[in-house]
């Protein structure tokens, strides 16, 4: 069984860093609005057999639900995205019986499904396989891993070669993807002007083209 996980902070805290161009309503927005799109594209891949949601919002269970996916309840006594994530592995992994694992950020609104399916193509017909597909910083856009509890979380700087180094401690030779549509993650301000260039989910495109016109 194959399973996808998207961590979701809580939208109302969502985005910080990019408090200098937005407002606290716009970021929740953007946030709510790349997560719909990282969500539709795991639907339309048509690869997976469970998605889920691992956050604390209420919003956000709602509209995972809304979207056919899992809403995962983090307990309040975990620390952070890694505790978080592990926590939701462990759920799809012994509960629900997930074999296979991709763990994505909410926030990749290029994602499509044509490049979920080359991430899950890249851990091939290996019993133990993990393949990483690198945000541009050397961040983790997308992780992929056989067994589902194959490897722990290392998200944060520097965290695709951490999940490299944390697979090879293993006994495991990752892969990696270098997939433009995984690559591109929204963290800074800049990056909202490099949306208007790209080609990104309809939920994300809608947001922008909105946030653009009150510019104006």
């Amino acid at each position: 069984m194959r399973g996808a996980l998207i961590p979701m902070k809580d939208l109302r805290g969502a985005k910080g860093r990019l408090a200098d161009a937005l407002g606290a309503d716009q970021r929740a927005a953007l946030a709510a609005a790349m997560f719909r799109d990282v969500v539709q594209a795991c639907r339309a891949s048509g690869l997976f057999d469970v998605i889920a949601v691992v956050s604390r919002d209420s919003e956000v269970f709602w509209q995972a639900r809304e979207l056919g996916a899992v809403a995962i309840a983090e307990p309040a006594t975990l620390n952070g995205l890694n505790d978080s994530l592990r926590f939701g592995q462990r759920y799809l992994a012994r509960r629900v019986g997930v074999d296979e694992l991709l763990i994505l950020p909410a926030d990749i609104p290029l994602v499509t499904p044509q490049a979920l399916r080359a991430v899950c193509d890249a851990l091939g017909g290996a019993s133990r396989a993990v393949a990483i597909a690198p945000a541009r910083d050397g961040g983790t856009n997308a992780l992929a891993i056989r067994p589902a509890e194959a490897i722990g979380m290392r998200f944060g700087v520097d965290s695709a070669r951490a999940h490299a180094a944390a697979a090879r401690s293993v006994g495991i030779e990752p892969a990696e993807v270098l997939v433009p549509a995984l690559a591109f993650d929204v963290d800074a301000p800049e990056h909202l002007a490099e949306l208007a260039r790209e080609q990104c989910g309809s939920a994300t495109r809608a947001w922008f083209d909105e946030w653009r016109t009150g510019q104006n």
